[in-house]
């Protein structure tokens, strides 16, 4: 069960004015998603890892709520396997829409907007200037952190210290994500079905390919990167490290 001092699903809504009234002013929107996680993980990772993630930026950066996480996100590149989902594009930023006006509607001063999900980030950031908009003359300052890049680069700020190459640690699947599994929810990881995927360059050339013919594309197995590479001790330390990494942004945009 998620913690019921953080998550507004798991609280009634006298408990939730109260956090208000007590001063818990800010609440994290998160988006991930429902897709194929290769043959090893199951296809509400980046759901999961939003809400673990989520957690522990909400403690660390106090006085702050998580609104329910948002799935499915934009996942077209991975339908061809199945068990995904996906929303369309407008469909998924109206859904962020509503969110965001759900939030100032019940008092909430500070919104930040965060993914798990690579195919979430640029929908999003596109509404972040519309949103700026229409709610901080209104005394609500939302936050963005949507950078799909710096991302990458926390989640791979640790890697040496394991002996990880950035293409086995992957985006998708592989050394990273299957080793926050672990730490997180060992019994979701099929440990039999480890396998090493694409380990190319993640270049713009790639990207382009992903997006545009799917990732059967580049990927049979549906994996970036090297799953057989994971282990808990990695994922527990990731997991720290992502968290301490949406706190620090948000405290720069404080």
């Amino acid at each position: 069960m998620l913690s019921r001092d953080i998550f507004i699903e798991e609280m009634t809504w006298p408990e939730v004015k109260e956090k208000l009234e007590a001063g818990y002013d800010t609440v994290i929107v998160m988006a991930g998603s429902i897709e194929q996680h290769g043959p090893h993980l199951p296809t509400k990772m980046d759901a999961h890892s939003g809400e673990v993630l989520a957690k522990l930026f909400a403690e660390r950066l106090g006085n702050t709520l998580v609104a329910p996480i948002i799935r499915p996100g934009c996942s077209e590149h991975h339908m061809y396997f199945p068990g995904s989902m996906t929303l369309r594009k407008e469909v998924f930023q109206d859904v962020v829409r509503d969110y965001v006006d759900n939030m100032y509607r019940h008092g909430f001063k500070k919104i930040i907007l965060a993914t798990t999900h690579g195919g979430n980030f640029e929908p999003m950031y596109e509404l972040v200037p519309e949103l700026k908009e229409k709610y901080e003359p209104k005394g609500v300052k939302i936050i963005d952190i949507l950078d799909f890049d710096d991302f990458v680069v926390a989640q791979n700020s640790i890697l040496e210290e394991f002996d990880l190459t950035e293409e086995e640690a992957g985006v998708h699947s592989g050394g990273s994500e299957t080793s926050f599994l672990m730490a997180s929810e060992p019994e979701s990881v099929r440990t039999d079905k480890l396998a090493r995927g694409y380990v190319g360059k993640f270049d713009a050339e790639f990207d382009h390919k992903l997006h545009t013919e799917g990732m059967q594309s580049v990927t049979d197995i549906g994996v970036l990167g090297d799953a057989t590479k994971a282990s808990k001790e990695f994922g527990e330390k990731l997991i720290d490290a992502l968290a301490d990494y949406y706190v620090r942004k948000a405290k720069e945009a404080l």
